[in-house]
């Protein structure tokens, strides 16, 4: 295995640790993660780097001592130069504080690390939303045999082919931590979020009033004989919505496809 699958399967558990029992690392996952590395670039790593730092101070009030392994694997990084480089342009843009460790080998390069004042000025934007992933997400209910083949057959697909941008829900990105704060934050590191509202599902709602409240271009899509019986509720149904039904799922996509371009912007 070499390290560039081996720290994108370390990204992969890392994220999963809430799962119960811990995340299964199948054969599957194995051969995906060597086939196609799922690793942030510089720009998502310095996001990642920031809140971690800012966080910490948060919670204890002081510096952040050092990178625990755990944020590294997070980070996604295949060796610690990159980090060091990554660190080096957050200081020199007056973003973050540190010191350069003394110790070569295992010790970390920086420690001591702390937020400057327009560090937290970034930190901010990127906790409110205002700075965003290149990513959608999707809410919807679970475990609902035709909407999962519909959004990992076509929706799914159709948005990498056509938009470069990868949509996910919370079984695909979560991380250690209250399961709430995290649906938070993958809503806020969303450049736009899809709402299916065929179940009434309270956390589908939920989830789109918090995206409209952050500002996020939110979409809602619905089955098509559901909305004609009974639509959804009254603070939505006078909202675009882009209706699918088994069967016409072409003529679905690339409509949710335009109103997508059209709500980012991309059209």
């Amino acid at each position: 295995m070499n390290e560039v699958t081996r720290a994108s399967l370390s990204r992969w558990v890392r994220l999963r640790q809430h799962v119960e029992n811990g995340p299964f690392l199948s054969a599957q996952q194995v051969e995906r993660h060597r086939n196609e590395p799922d690793l942030p670039l510089p720009p998502e790593q310095a996001k990642i780097a920031i809140e971690i730092v800012g966080e910490y101070f948060k919670r204890f009030r002081k510096p952040l001592p050092k990178f625990e392994a755990a944020d590294f694997a997070i980070l996604g990084l295949v060796d610690l130069g990159p980090f060091d480089e990554l660190f080096h342009d957050l200081k020199s843009r007056g973003v973050v504080t540190g010191f350069r460790s003394q110790s070569l080998g295992v010790e970390f390069s920086f420690s001591e690390m702390a937020l400057t004042v327009s560090g937290w000025d970034v930190f901010d934007e990127i906790v409110s939303g205002r700075v965003t992933a290149s990513r959608g997400f999707i809410a919807m209910k679970f475990n609902d045999d035709t909407l999962e083949q519909l959004v990992a057959a076509h929706i799914k697909p159709a948005i990498k082919n056509e938009l470069s941008r990868d949509l996910v829900d919370t079984r695909d990105d979560a991380r250690a931590g209250i399961i709430d704060n995290l649906m938070r934050q993958l809503i806020r590191d969303s450049a736009f979020v899809i709402v299916d509202l065929t179940h009434d599902n309270a956390g589908a709602y939920w989830e789109a009033g918090y995206a409209e409240g952050l500002g996020k271009p939110v979409i809602y899509i619905c089955e098509a004989g559901k909305f004609a019986q009974a639509q959804t509720h009254f603070d939505t149904n006078h909202s675009t919505t882009v209706l699918w039904e088994s069967g016409s799922e072409d003529n679905f996509v690339a409509e949710l496809i335009a109103t997508i371009r059209r709500s980012i912007g991309d059209d």
